[in-house]
């Protein structure tokens, strides 16, 4: 299986995190999440996941936040 090659706007997310552009952030993690999804590629959902709970829980929206931080939880595989 090919890897996800990373979005032009992958670099971008963090910056309007960062910057508290909560709307632009979760827009790109929404493409991003799947973008990843459709190439089944677990690496980028759980961190699409995460990045959706982190600007869930900046807007004040709890109960997103808990929602994407745990749906990030069975995507993520420990290999021993």
């Amino acid at each position: 299986m090919e890897r996800l090659r990373p979005s032009p706007n992958y670099g971008e997310e963090p910056f309007h995190l960062a910057q508290a552009q909560l709307h632009r952030a979760d827009e790109l993690s929404q493409q991003i999440f799947h973008l990843a999804r459709h190439q089944q590629d677990t690496v980028v959902m759980v961190q699409s996941e995460i990045d959706l709970g982190l600007i869930a829980f900046y807007r004040g929206d709890l109960v997103a936040a808990r929602a994407h931080l745990e749906q990030s939880l069975p995507l993520y595989d420990v290999q021993p």
